[in-house]
Parts: structure tokens; C-alpha cells; sequence
């Protein structure tokens, strides 16, 4: 029952990503759904503002995304830290005026004091791809790769993390089942 679900929002899903580049091209009949017990389950919309902060209103949107739910916990997708209280966006993406634009591309977060480089992630289709962060002496200090999974693992995604000095501190998967998170670490085999 739960793989004809699975496999039924994974067809459902696609179509209303190709055909809806703004969030008034959304078909809801198949996002934000709760179970039974009023969790939330599935694909839901997550409203962000000019600078990447989540918003409840439509009306402070610029972006929107979809973030992946099971039993009410979310699958890791890469949310904004708030290490820098100020930054600087810089996309190739346009955003057209009183339309909320699915995130899609390739972003750069800098410090607006030194435009030094804190973090960079990638989305397709408003599902996040990728996501680097850097340290202030610009070397990378961890990555997630939404793109590369733990065998057939569909919500799973490759971490590593660094030092200041680029060596690796560890690296593995992050596995999201069950409505909980688990995590493998890799050996350096």
C-alpha cells in the first residue's frame, strides 16, 4: 500500500513541476495532504521570501520549494542556518513581479561585508540538489548531495564534512525512512 502511494505521488508529483513554474500553477489536490492522524505526509510547499527566510503569507513570497514529508518529520532538505544574520544572493533565475517562482538553478550566499563566499545549493524543479557551506576562509566545510542516494534508498543523500583546512571529518549518508533520520558513515576504503 505504501509503495503504490510512494509511487503514485512520484507520478503526480513530476507533471505539476514541469508545468508549474509559479506557485499559482500548482495543483494542491496532490500537495500539502495529511494522514488519518492529521500529519503531515507527502510533498508540501514551503513559501520562502527574497532572502530565503521561510514566510507563512503569499504575500512576502518570492520563491517556493517542496520539502518531503513522513509521520510529521521532515526530510532533510537543506534549510538556511542562521550563522550570518545578513547575506547576499546572487542567481541567473528571474522572478517576475506578483508571482511566486519555483526555486530553480544555482545560488551563491555571500558575506556582504568581505563578499566572501558562505554557502551555495542548487535546485531543480523546486527539490534541492545540492548544498555547500564554506568556511570564512572560504574553505568548504560540509556538503549534501540531494542527487547521489544510499543504494535504493529514495530519500537519502551524501554528507561530508570538513576542517578549516579541507581534510575530511566524515562522510556518508543521511537516510530519511520510516519518519526518522539514520545516519551511515562511510569508511575511507
Amino acid at each position: 500500500m505504501i509503495v503504490m502511494l510512494l509511487f503514485s505521488l512520484f507520478l503526480v508529483i513530476p507533471a505539476n513541476l514541469i508545468f508549474g513554474q509559479y506557485y499559482s500553477d500548482l495543483d494542491f489536490d496532490t500537495l500539502n495532504q495529511v494522514d488519518e492522524k492529521r500529519k503531515k505526509v507527502g510533498y508540501w510547499v514551503e513559501l520562502l521570501s527574497s532572502d530565503f527566510k521561510i514566510v507563512k503569507k503569499e504575500k512576502k513570497a518570492t520563491y517556493f520549494r517542496f520539502v518531503y514529508y513522513q509521520n510529521d518529520t521532515r526530510f532533510d532538505s537543506g534549510l538556511m542556518s542562521a550563522t550570518y544574520k545578513q547575506f547576499l544572493i546572487k542567481t541567473k533565475q528571474k522572478t517576475k513581479e506578483g508571482e511566486i517562482t519555483i526555486l530553480n538553478g544555482h545560488y551563491s550566499m555571500y558575506d556582504p561585508k568581505t563578499n566572501t563566499l558562505i554557502k551555495e545549493f542548487a535546485f531543480r524543479n523546486g527539490k534541492i540538489s545540492f548544498l555547500k557551506e564554506y568556511y570564512k576562509n572560504g574553505v568548504l566545510g560540509a556538503e549534501l548531495n540531494y542527487d547521489r542516494k544510499f543504494k535504493d534508498y529514495e530519500y537519502s543523500h551524501f554528507i561530508a564534512h570538513y576542517n578549516e583546512n579541507g581534510n575530511i571529518l566524515m562522510k556518508g549518508f543521511s537516510i530519511f525512512e520510516n519518519g526518522k533520520h539514520r545516519h551511515m558513515e562511510l569508511s575511507d576504503d
